[in-house]
């Protein structure tokens, strides 16, 4: 084997791939892992990588690519087949005019799996020359915090640097949504249910009807200005749409679209204590804001698109072109936010970013750059089996992108020397 020469060529290839000057640590670090047995040589290999990278660095770009395309065209290949990655085409695509949204519950920190999926819907939007809209579903007070909102904006604009379009906070349009729900009302198609939940529950499930589906508009919307008024208990009065009570959906058997929630809201103290569900305001803000796709995890199934399809339909609003992907794990870690608050709470964990954890703030800490992220949503793609990943392959990644940019330095704390017959 002629070592010098093997030098050169990661030598020049390190050149060419970081505009013409090559970094003596990435080559020595190729070196080695390509062939361990000259470990035991590594300070003539030390002296040999400065010369040859000296050499190399002095030369142009052009002619770093001409000599490397004549010593080793494999190595351009294979950078040329990485750069090649790319993402599926979508379906009902107009160039410049895709809409896709990062739409995060504002109740806990992000963890990998929200990145994977922001960072698709993303890419999507950029491919295409179109818009990703950072939607913060923050109708939950009970659960929702700025905490986590502002935690979350810097890990999804400052870490991974997704470049939104627009930041929306669901709360701040819920004038619009109440309204909206107000038409449905005069429309005949919700009501004012009385029920409690395991009476709901047991009619919901026998697909029979209740008493409140009875009342006449006028009635309902008389109750609602009193559900607003605060003149119920939590609990003692909910809006549900009329869908249907004997579908195979039962997602679609008069589903609960308002409650009562009383706790004061981050943005909005008590200015509002009637907030809507899940549904009704997806369905509702999608369309407000002119999303176009939408990329979610298959395990969202397909019972709750039939419920917001629906509901579109009522308005008579354009629906989004839906595409799912099998769900992505990272073997071995927990990303559940209760889990975490257990082990916080324990004192198990140091907090929401402490590096054992896959939480945003944990990689960050950890040392995992954005660009590793990135390769992997494109080894991943939009399959739609689940794709079950271990944590080497992140870390393989990150080692990738980190090598030829850092020198590696190797410790031993309190080292103790021994002599070795």
């Amino acid at each position: 084997m002629d070592i010098e020469k093997e030098i050169r060529k990661f030598a020049l290839k390190n050149a060419v791939k970081f505009e013409g000057n090559a970094n003596p640590g990435a080559v020595i670090g190729k070196i080695v892992s390509s062939f361990p047995e000259l470990k035991k040589d590594i300070k003539k290999i030390v002296l040999k990588v400065a010369k040859l990278v000296k050499e190399v660095n002095k030369m142009s770009l052009e002619e770093q690519l001409e000599e490397i395309e004549m010593i080793a065209p494999e190595l351009l290949v294979e950078e040329k087949k990485k750069k090649e990655k790319k993402l599926p085409e979508l379906p009902e695509v107009v160039k410049g005019k895709v809409v896709t949204r990062l739409p995060p519950e504002p109740s806990k920190y992000l963890h990998i799996g929200h990145a994977l999926s922001f960072l698709i819907n993303y890419l999507y939007a950029e491919k295409y020359d179109g818009k990703c809209i950072l939607k913060f579903e923050d109708t939950n007070p009970e659960k929702c915090k700025k905490e986590f909102a502002d935690a979350m904006e810097d890990d999804i604009i400052n870490y991974l640097g997704i470049d939104v379009s627009k930041i929306v906070y669901i709360s701040d349009d819920m004038d619009y949504m109440l309204k909206k729900a107000e038409e449905l009302i005069e429309r005949d198609k919700a009501y004012v249910c009385f029920c409690d939940r395991e009476k709901m529950r047991d009619l919901r499930h026998s697909g029979e009807p209740c008493e409140c589906r009875k009342q006449s508009p006028e009635e309902n919307m008389k109750f609602w200005e009193s559900m607003k008024n605060r003149k119920y208990k939590e609990g003692e009065a909910v809006l549900r749409l009329k869908g249907d009570m004997e579908s195979e959906n039962h997602v679609m058997r008069d589903p609960v679209l308002f409650r009562i929630l009383y706790k004061e809201h981050f943005r909005h103290k008590d200015k509002y204590c009637v907030w809507p569900l899940y549904d009704f305001e997806n369905a509702v803000e999608d369309c407000r804001y002119g999303v176009t796709h939408i990329l979610r995890s298959k395990e969202f199934g397909s019972m709750r698109n039939e419920l917001q399809n629906y509901i579109k339909d009522l308005f008579g609003w354009d629906k989004q072109v839906i595409t799912h992907y099998g769900r992505i794990n990272i073997q071995g870690t927990i990303s559940s936010g209760r889990k975490i608050r257990e082990l916080i709470e324990q004192k198990k964990v140091s907090g929401w970013d402490d590096p054992s954890l896959v939480t945003l703030k944990a990689l960050k800490r950890r040392g995992i750059v954005k660009e590793a992220l990135y390769d992997l949503v494109y080894e991943v793609g939009l399959s739609l089996a689940e794709t079950n990943i271990d944590w080497t392959v992140l870390s393989s990644l990150n080692r990738q992108i980190l090598d030829p940019k850092v020198d590696r330095y190797f410790f031993i704390e309190d080292p103790v020397k021994i002599q070795i017959k």
